[in-house]
């Protein structure tokens, strides 16, 4: 095992039931409206997760868990072997009801199976290349859950990111 220079951990509230929120894990369609076009999920333990970020930068990994409507977890790795490569990191999310919405929380564990290249990040970035990423990811999500919800009531109003 190796070690990143950070873990990750993001927690928004969503607009939205923990069923609408945990759709977005099941439903390939929804995953690729949320990580990205070309995107794809096959949602069981040990399916296939597929990611495709701007840039034509690939993820992949596995279904490791799946509790419906509250915890998904999935191995995480970069196609290129940089800086790890699939399969050897996790993401974690957690969902639970907040109010008439829901809190997801992303967390993936600094400790890595192996890691390839070390990662750099700018002198006196609070967040990662990686973080930011993430972070752009779960503020679309955020939109994306509220329109298929139909209650979005404005930008602001009703996700917060942390």
């Amino acid at each position: 095992m190796n070690t990143l220079p950070h873990e990750l951990e993001r927690t928004i509230v969503i607009n939205a039931p923990r069923e609408t929120v945990f759709g977005f894990f099941t439903d390939s369609a929804q995953w690729a409206t949320w990580w990205g076009a070309g995107s794809t999920i096959d949602p069981h333990v040990g399916g296939r997760v597929y990611i495709r970020y701007p840039g034509n930068v690939e993820v992949s990994g596995a279904v490791v868990a799946l509790t419906a409507p509250s915890h998904f977890t999935f191995t995480y790795g970069f196609e290129s072997g940089t800086p790890f490569g699939p399969g050897e990191s996790q993401v974690h999310i957690h969902l639970e009801p907040e109010g008439k919405g829901t809190r997801l929380t992303l967390s993936r564990p600094a400790t890595v199976r192996n890691v390839s290249s070390p990662v750099r990040r700018k002198p006196r970035c609070p967040v990662s290349a990686s973080s930011m990423v993430d972070t752009n990811v779960l503020a679309s999500l955020t939109n994306r859950c509220n329109r298929a919800d139909q209650s979005c009531l404005g930008p602001g109003s009703y996700a917060t990111v942390g």
